[in-house]
């Protein structure tokens, strides 16, 4: 089995997990793997037991909805695209949460 974590909008994969069995870890067991190279992860707004709302940047994500120009303008911040969906990362590994809101 391989977990993973994604959405349309990033073309389709942000983090994917390949060692956890191999390594046994417990995190990563847990988690949808660490987020890929070719592009950055990070949280924004965290709480006090570490969930905050994923941002990500990189060539694979989208621009935009069309015709959406004013509703979409603060999820584009020097952050990345605010996913809307609320995780935490435990070392390296990223486990989402929930849904902070819908996009469209």
């Amino acid at each position: 089995m391989v977990q993973g974590y994604g959405m349309t909008e990033t073309s389709p994969i942000i983090s994917f997990e390949l060692e956890a069995r191999r390594k046994g870890s417990s995190s990563a067991l847990m988690s949808s793997g660490k987020p890929l190279a070719r592009g950055g992860a990070k949280l924004c707004d965290i709480n006090v037991d570490g969930v905050g709302e994923l941002a990500v940047r990189g060539p694979s994500i989208f621009s935009g909805y069309y015709n959406k120009t004013d509703e979409m303008r603060g999820p584009f911040e020097v952050v990345g695209s605010r996913t809307g969906d609320m995780a935490s990362f435990d070392k390296r590994w990223l486990s989402p949460h929930s849904r902070s809101q819908k996009r469209i």
